[in-house]
């Protein structure tokens, strides 16, 4: 014991100052080297509590999946309010692919129809709504705004025959403002109502023709303006497409009419007026001057009395500036 005691004496008498150095030196390492595999041995564990916290891939797969409810199925993420990107298709064989909020398609997506119809477009609840793009088999085509998947609002339309309507909606039927494009190729632009050309509006015929006034039902109906493709202008009423009730009309070669007409034709009491001064001023039928009438010629002779088919028909009372005068010289002469 006293010799091992004399040695441990000796050993620690022969250590110099930088022996002591290295001795507290590897304490201090070795210490610190246990701190830190604590830290690290910590470390490895939380990682792996949180691998298996996250889902594996396998288990993300498993999060999305499909369903069958009383017929309907859906595809989908199986969520507790079953909201995402997914399919629906009914028992009639209808099908909507995109965004789905609990349960039904919200949000951007399309639907196809078992007719060959289908829809693009924005949805809400379940319904269309919004703005979309809807074409049917048979080549219509609607681009615009729905309610409550009817079409209503702002719109273009082209039916199956290429006749084309873009405006106001509503019911899905032209109502308000817009343009018609119809398969003859005349233009009408102004107001209409349920599918039909009703208020103010201008209409461009096919032949060139313009008429601007009032329309009811799809026809030229009211006060109203038409000038034809050669120059010849009505100004005045029209019934159905035709004019009817007072008017003015201009023609080609400078005659003008001024009176009533019917069923498009002069009819009744009118006045028309030639380039060269003369002038009738009586009753018309049918276009014709027809019944009691007052012809005056350029120079001042005037004649009073019948006509028939726009002849005079038999003797009157001729004047020339208030004196009466023989009246075989209008009958010679004709209009």
């Amino acid at each position: 014991m006293k010799n091992r005691k004399r040695n441990i004496q000796v050993f620690f008498g022969a250590l110099t100052y930088k022996h002591y150095l290295g001795i507290i030196l590897g304490a201090f390492l070795t210490l610190t080297g246990g701190v830190l595999q604590f830290y690290e041995s910590k470390a490895t564990e939380n990682n792996q509590d949180n691998r298996q916290a996250e889902p594996s891939f396998a288990e993300t797969i498993k999060e999305r999946g499909e369903i069958n409810i009383k017929g309907i199925i859906y595809r989908g993420a199986l969520t507790d309010n079953l909201s995402g990107f997914g399919e629906i298709i009914w028992p009639d064989l209808i099908s909507y692919r995109g965004e789905i909020k609990k349960g039904f398609p919200d949000g951007e997506g399309e639907m196809h129809y078992p007719g060959g119809k289908t829809y693009r477009g924005r949805l809400e609840q379940g319904k269309i709504q919004g703005f979309g793009e809807m074409q049917w088999s048979d080549g219509r085509s609607y681009r615009g705004e729905f309610r409550d998947g009817i079409i209503s609002g702002k719109g273009d339309f082209i039916d199956a025959n290429g006749e084309r309507f873009t405006g106001d909606f509503r019911d899905e039927k032209p109502h308000g403002k817009g343009t018609l494009f119809s398969r003859d190729s005349s233009i009408y632009m102004g107001q209409m109502q349920n599918g039909l050309k009703q208020g103010r509006g201008t209409l461009a015929f096919s032949d060139g023709g313009l008429y601007e006034g009032s329309f009811v039902k799809n026809q030229m109906h009211g006060l109203g303006e038409y000038t034809s493709s050669d120059g010849e202008t009505y100004k005045g009423n029209f019934k159905n497409g035709q004019r009817d009730g007072f008017g003015l009309s201009t023609f080609r070669d400078g005659r003008v009419y001024e009176g009533q007409f019917s069923n498009d034709k002069p009819q009744g009491e009118g006045k028309e007026s030639w380039p060269d001064g003369r002038e009738y001023e009586g009753n018309w039928i049918e276009g014709f001057l027809q019944g009691q009438g007052k012809l005056s010629l350029e120079e001042g002779e005037v004649y009073k009395g019948l006509f028939k088919d726009g002849k005079i028909e038999g003797s009157g009372v001729c004047e020339n500036q208030g004196e009466k005068i023989s009246c075989t010289y209008f009958v010679k002469r004709g209009l």
